[in-house]
């Protein structure tokens, strides 16, 4: 699989602002990639042991948090727990968990986020972190993104 990606011309854009209840509510514009025809965006991942920035694919249905094998020694990953994932096509895999100190996207933080490697190419951004957010949505190139 080749990698194929093209960031949008349009700017990384946030603010924020506090709402009723002093609740800092933070809103996040970013540019989407494409790889494969699937949406990509730019995030953070946090170790205790280092910072990796590149992107990952946004993937609505995926009920994980998937990253690349090849991951595990760039982010310092130790004492993973071995555990059996169910893929998009039914299949199974033994994968290794662990959990990440936190993933970064945009202005919005999410900590303690468990992840599983499998053999990928680039991480996959699935529902534990989207439904973290306070929303989303994709529009003409960017994801908007509420936390």
């Amino acid at each position: 699989m080749v990698l194929v990606s093209r960031l949008s011309t349009v700017l990384a854009i946030s603010f924020s602002f506090v709402g009723s209840g002093n609740a800092e509510i933070t809103h996040s514009s970013l540019p989407l990639g494409l790889f494969d025809g699937l949406k990509t965006v730019n995030i953070k991942m946090v170790s205790d042991g280092s910072v990796d920035d590149r992107e990952a694919i946004i993937d609505t249905g995926a009920t994980i948090v998937a990253l690349p094998i090849s991951m595990e020694r760039a982010l310092g990953l130790t004492n993973g727990i071995s555990s059996m994932t169910i893929l998009a096509d039914d299949s199974f895999v033994l994968t290794e968990q662990f959990t990440l100190k936190k993933i970064i996207v945009g202005d919005c933080e999410v900590e303690n986020v468990v992840v599983q490697l499998l053999d990928i190419e680039m991480p996959i951004l699935g529902w534990p972190i989207l439904d973290s957010f306070e929303e989303f949505s994709f529009s003409q190139g960017v994801i908007e993104i509420v936390c």
